[in-house]
């Protein structure tokens, strides 16, 4: 803004957002299992995605057998973490000040991961809590 007025004004066709422009690891699967009554407390749901089972948890899950797609943002992905693990075969990773983007491949799925220091290896374990995966809806 100059005295008020615009200077400059970008239009992006897709959002700049990591995480709704695709930086965000995508999965999606067959629902092999449910809770039910479902509340926030206790709904979990079991996805397959490859021969990988996933327990999720949260609101609005799918039922048994239905498709469905969820993603988790990079951060959630952790080593610390002992659930949902899975083994991401690293690519390439650059050094961002704080923290280190990590992206890699796990079945054939592209991975983005943020972790605090370069990992050492052709692979990175990780593993994210069931609450931190998010569904994804196509209209």
């Amino acid at each position: 803004m100059s005295d008020g007025q615009p200077e400059q004004i970008r239009r992006y066709r897709r959002s700049t957002a990591s995480y709704v422009r695709g930086s965000s690891p995508s999965s999606s699967g067959s629902t092999t299992s449910s809770t039910a009554p479902y509340s926030l407390e206790t709904a979990s749901v079991r996805i397959d995605v490859d021969g990988t089972t996933f327990e999720l948890a949260g609101p609005d899950l799918p039922t048994d057998g239905q498709q469905t797609n969820f993603c988790v943002r990079p951060t959630a992905l952790t080593r610390g973490v002992e659930t949902n693990r899975l083994s991401v075969a690293l690519e390439t990773c650059e050094f961002r000040g704080e923290h280190v983007r990590a992206y890699g491949r796990w079945n054939g799925n592209a991975v983005v991961l943020q972790l605090e220091a370069v990992p050492e290896g052709e692979a990175v374990a990780v593993g994210f809590e069931s609450a931190d995966a998010h569904m994804v809806t196509s209209e």
